[in-house]
């Protein structure tokens, strides 16, 4: 893939990822919620 073409477009796809990776997360803390409603065990405390 030609340079002109992939380096415009590496800025919005970084971004689209990064966005999936913040809505995986929450979608991800939210599931282990419901799931476990309680606090998840720490091993240091």
């Amino acid at each position: 893939m030609p340079d002109s073409i992939a380096t415009p477009a590496a800025p919005t796809i970084y971004s689209v990822i990064a966005l999936m990776r913040t809505n995986y997360d929450a979608h991800a803390r939210l599931t282990a919620a419901a799931c476990w409603p309680l606090p998840a065990p720490s091993t240091g405390t």
